[in-house]
């Protein structure tokens, strides 16, 4: 066996294990979480809607992120990218569906766009 075979077969054994123990992890967290905790976390809000999401601007073929723009902030960093490869940029409008969207789901506005 060569080098490289013998490299590829180690990383594919500490990957299944790293797999066991995720799902053992999950499982275990899964199964101590009840019905109570759940209504103590912060409400789950549904996908934005088709009719909401084409109304989003973009730039450079990308949506823009709306926490962005929200008083909570987006938390990418460089080394961790923006959540689902969404933009940060200032547009120049924002719809009025799409303004109500950020207020309900992050806070509201960046009070540095409240002009749009």
């Amino acid at each position: 066996m060569d080098l490289q075979n013998m490299l590829q077969a180690i990383t594919g054994r500490q990957i299944q294990r790293v797999k066991e123990a995720l799902t053992s992890v999950k499982g275990e967290h899964l199964s101590r979480t009840s019905t109570a905790d759940h209504d103590q976390h912060a409400p789950r809000y549904a996908s934005i809607t088709k009719e909401v999401d084409d109304l989003i601007p973009s730039e450079d073929g990308k949506k823009l992120c709306l926490r962005f723009l929200s008083v909570r902030g987006c938390k990418s960093t460089k080394a961790v990218p923006c959540f689902s490869g969404r933009a940060h940029f200032e547009p120049e409008s924002l719809h009025a569906k799409v303004k109500a969207v950020i207020r309900k789901r992050f806070g509201g506005i960046k009070p540095k766009y409240a002009s749009l």
